[in-house]
């Protein structure tokens, strides 16, 4: 369905959904709507986090110096 964004993360291995939701939201003020999580073949954990389309995810990669 269309109504959400994706932003994607590299995070520390031992993070899990629920820390990566806190601190994604300390850090832009938006709730998660869902985390799912990925460990890369060469180890690394891959957060795929989806956020309520009323909030671009342009705007949060602007905040983090992205664009």
């Amino acid at each position: 369905n269309g109504n959400w964004n994706t932003v994607i993360f590299y995070v520390d291995a031992k993070a899990n959904k629920t820390s990566i939701k806190k601190a994604f939201f300390e850090a832009f003020n938006v709730r998660p709507e869902r985390v799912n999580t990925l460990v890369t073949p060469g180890g690394r954990k891959k957060a795929y986090i989806k956020i309520p389309k009323t909030n671009e995810a342009s705007e949060i990669a602007n905040k983090i110096g992205l664009i």
